[in-house]
């Protein structure tokens, strides 16, 4: 008997080290492609506010959104199980092809649980791939369906951009990076970014507290700017202030346009912060395009900072390029990351 336990046990143990440890495949896919599986019926019922939730629009001056919805019938969800971003919608009390794939993915107790909380819904990173993001979305009613995106609209979307964002700054590492030259900048001055293997240092000024990175086409520039706090300060005054004196006198040929500019309150890594988007243009040449910029306070230095980059990419979608300057500067902090 205790021979059997102790097989057992080890039989568990094995299994469970062996599913922990097991390698899934990467999932499939575009980043900005989010797979909706569901009934022809939830699908319209569901789609202006999936719509409203992950197609968000950006300028760069043409219109792009951060996700675009593809619709999938449930007959079919098997082609797409292992795509990056996938969410399944359905009603338990309304006959749907859907439902049996619920059934086998998810115990009755926890079906039911999303169903009858209206807040809930459920969520899981890497349940069929690697870098997987999958949701589901069930509801009593049309009505029940429409207010749970509704409500969890923000959650929503985090939930899905984390995991995004996650995979972006993976890929823009994964060549490599400049880390003697993140080096230097750490013991100049006391900060990091991780720098991607292509950037190249445009111009290096301790007198202006300005450092300038950039490279080729795609054309992408990141800038870092920073200041002595004043007594008191707004920081998104502030932080617009920095952006003019960047783009405009330290970059003196490019400066940034009224049209689409626009700002909200986010956190860049543990610092209350404003993001400012919109787009710049060049003052002798045809050239524009995004840009995007964080201004933060600092207070273990007690300095005010602006983290900025625009891209040129003509004839090109440009939020992938944005969205891999946003990834960039989101690793800049005041220690030295450890790096595989």
């Amino acid at each position: 008997m205790l021979l059997n336990r102790i097989a057992i046990s080890l039989l568990a143990i094995f299994i469970i080290t062996g599913c922990a440890t097991r390698r899934q495949q990467p999932a499939e896919g575009s980043d900005y492609e989010i797979i909706v599986v569901a009934d022809e019926s939830n699908w319209e019922i569901a789609r202006p506010y999936l719509e409203e939730t992950f197609e968000k629009v950006i300028y760069t001056p043409q219109v792009e959104t951060f996700y675009q919805l593809r619709w999938v019938q449930p007959e079919d969800f098997e082609k797409f199980r292992l795509h990056k971003n996938l969410i399944l919608i359905s009603q338990l009390e309304v006959s749907s092809l859907l439902t049996p794939v619920l059934k086998t993915m998810l115990p009755d107790t926890t079906l039911n649980g999303i169903r009858n909380a209206s807040r809930r819904f459920y969520s899981r990173r890497n349940a069929y791939a690697d870098g997987q993001t999958l949701m589901i979305i069930l509801g009593k009613s049309d009505g029940d369906l429409q207010a749970r995106i509704r409500l969890n609209r923000q959650d929503l979307f985090d939930m899905m951009d984390q995991q995004t964002q996650k995979r972006l700054t993976q890929f823009i590492y994964r060549i490599g990076e400049q880390t003697e030259l993140a080096d230097d900048y750490f013991h100049q001055y006391g900060w990091y970014l991780r720098i991607m293997h292509d950037y190249v240092e445009i111009r290096n000024a301790p007198d202006r507290q300005f450092v300038w990175l950039g490279r080729d086409f795609p054309f992408r520039w990141i800038v870092v700017h920073w200041m002595d706090a004043p007594e008191s300060f707004e920081l998104q005054a502030i932080g617009e202030e920095l952006i003019k004196k960047v783009y405009g006198t330290l970059i003196p040929d490019v400066w940034i346009t009224e049209k689409y500019f626009s700002n909200q309150e986010t956190w860049l890594n543990s610092h209350s912060a404003v993001e400012f988007r919109g787009l710049w243009e060049h003052k002798t040449e045809i050239k524009g395009g995004p840009f995007i910029a964080y201004t933060f306070y600092a207070p273990e230095q007690d300095i005010v900072f602006v983290l900025t980059g625009i891209v040129w990419a003509p004839d090109r979608e440009k939020l992938p390029y944005i969205r891999q300057i946003e990834m960039m500067v989101k690793t800049f902090g005041f220690a030295r990351p450890e790096l595989d």
